[in-house]
């Protein structure tokens, strides 16, 4: 495995993964008095805790995955613009959980553990490495406000289609348009498919001399005319 493939995107993608994999398992609130200490991780919030974990440690392997040339997801599918709108999604519902305690007392005793913190730093890394993804594909922040361009992008239709973001192949300026080669002066084009039979070739051209006139009756030589008569 080549690491120098890997984008600086690519490690935050990478690295915000692993790191939200070890905070899921970490005290994310926790309360403590005297004599006792009790605190919860990230497994007990399905919404706030166990849907972002997913979805982080997700993007991360299939980055990791995709740098290293291992996998890679269909060519149909914008991957930049789907991992953008996922890291956007798990980074609302992390600063969710880091506002709410989940206690409906105004002076709550809970206080927040590291787990959470490093949740939320995993989940500003995704989002700053799928950011910088999303522009290294040749998106703009300006085609996330364009629904056409939103919709054309997942309109693949399993054919292979240019990633998002980059303009298809234009003919350059100047360049005359490619037209079928026409047969040279004086050469038959080819005879089209389908039993078509060559016509016969055309009498040559050109003057052809006359067949000489046949010999007078009587045989022999030339008999002139008699002369005419006297006095006429």
């Amino acid at each position: 495995m080549d690491v120098s493939k890997f984008k600086p995107s690519d490690w935050l993608k990478v690295g915000g993964g692993a790191l939200m994999l070890i905070a899921y398992f970490l005290p994310w609130w926790g309360i403590s008095g005297p004599g006792f200490s009790a605190d919860v991780s990230g497994s007990q919030y399905f919404f706030t805790g166990t849907v972002p974990w997913l979805l982080l440690v997700a993007i991360g392997v299939l980055s990791f995955l995709a740098a290293a040339g291992i996998f890679k997801l269909p060519a149909s599918l914008p991957a930049p613009l789907i991992f953008l709108g996922v890291s956007v999604l798990t980074m609302l519902l992390i600063i969710i959980r880091f506002f709410s305690d989940g206690s409906d007392l105004d002076n709550s005793p809970l206080t927040r553990g590291a787990g959470l913190y490093l949740a939320l730093v995993a989940a500003i890394a995704v989002l700053v490495g799928c950011v910088m993804g999303f522009k290294e594909s040749g998106g703009t922040m300006a085609d996330l406000k364009d629904p056409n361009k939103l919709k054309g992008a997942f309109q693949g239709g399993g054919q292979q289609q240019p990633q998002y973001g980059q303009q298809p192949p234009q003919q350059q300026y100047g360049q005359q348009p490619q037209y079928p080669q026409q047969p040279q002066y004086g050469q038959a084009p080819p005879p089209p498919p389908g039993g078509y039979q060559q016509a016969p070739p055309p009498p040559p051209s050109g003057y052809q001399q006359a067949p000489p006139p046949p010999p007078p009756p009587g045989g022999g030589g030339f008999t002139p005319p008699p002369p005419p008569p006297p006095g006429s």
